[in-house]
């Protein structure tokens, strides 16, 4: 059994063929460049969706649900006097903004809930 030569790719890595023929498999392109953005607790290197730069992301720690919920739960249990608002001194508990350092896009926020 003879197999057929792989169709050639264009500039882009794909194929100029629509159909491929029965039994031949063709391999799929594969992306290679910046990584989608996925946000994290720290910055992050990527290509901003707004001026197109490669940047490393500038993050600012915001209250989120997970704050508000702490701080809930510390007036549940007879923090009164203040101590229910620690977890707003507290940045691990806070949600992190990732912006881009030279348009100042809002690219994405890390949700700790």
């Amino acid at each position: 059994m003879s197999v057929a030569p792989l169709p050639p790719y264009n500039a882009q890595g794909y194929n100029n063929y629509q159909i491929a023929p029965p039994g031949l498999i063709i391999p799929q392109p594969v992306f290679i460049g910046t990584p989608a953005f996925i946000p994290s607790e720290y910055p992050v290197q990527c290509v901003c969706s707004r001026c197109q730069q490669p940047i490393t992301t500038r993050i600012e720690k915001q209250n989120g649900l997970l704050t508000w919920l702490l701080v809930g739960g510390f007036l549940l249990f007879g923090c009164w006097f203040g101590c229910c608002l620690i977890p707003f001194c507290v940045d691990a508990g806070k949600d992190t903004a990732h912006y881009c350092p030279s348009c100042s896009q809002l690219l994405g926020v890390k949700k700790q809930i």
